[in-house]
């Protein structure tokens, strides 16, 4: 995930994860990353139109956003 990340900063490019809330709950997200660290990924969410901080610990997957992404609350589960 770390080259998808960093591919993700330098191309300017969104990704979409799978990302497990404190409370449980999974969400899909397309994210364009900003900063990474060993802790976390900062970036843009397009669903909620602002920057975030996504725990590492909490991302289950990550892949490169290959289509054009529609707004939308894609909740998981």
């Amino acid at each position: 995930m770390e080259g998808l990340f960093k591919r993700s900063i330098a191309e300017q490019t969104p990704i979409e994860i799978i990302y497990m809330s404190k409370t449980g709950i999974v969400t899909k997200r397309v994210v364009s990353v900003r900063q990474i660290n060993d802790e976390a990924i900062i970036g843009f969410c397009h669903m909620r139109k602002a920057l975030r901080t996504f725990k590492r610990m909490n991302i289950l997957s990550a892949l490169p956003v290959k289509h054009k992404f529609r707004k939308q609350d894609d909740q998981l589960g």
